[in-house]
């Protein structure tokens, strides 16, 4: 089985170090933190939850270094990374953890990720 990575030729495009970077984990993992951080700054902005707290949780997201084996066993019992990232960032908000992906769905942090890169 060949993977993209290994692939005869589009594995040439990972090997351009600036095309690495941009599909690097690092990078599409900032970009759905970007999108959960700018979802819960929303909630702040239409009134659902005052600005400080958004501020707060916001910042945290922005700051989380997820557990990444716990995102790869997510993503194996789901068969996307969403849930389980979501999971713990509700964990950081503590009693707001309606602050964060209310209304979203996986697909809306995927395309946001991707369209991010």
């Amino acid at each position: 089985m060949t993977d993209v990575f290994s692939h005869p030729w589009l594995g040439g495009l990972f090997h351009v170090q600036s095309v690495a970077a941009i599909w690097s984990p690092d990078r599409q993992r900032a970009h759905m933190l970007a999108f959960e951080a700018a979802l819960t700054r929303a909630f702040a902005e239409v009134g659902k939850i005052p600005n400080d707290v958004a501020d707060k949780i916001a910042g945290d997201i922005q700051n989380y270094t997820p557990d990444l084996q716990s995102l790869r066993d997510g993503t194996g019992r789901d068969g996307v990374v969403v849930p389980d990232l979501v999971r713990q960032l509700k964990s950081l908000a503590g009693g707001h953890a309606d602050a964060v992906h209310t209304g979203a769905t996986s697909q809306d942090v995927i395309d946001t990720a991707l369209v991010l890169t």
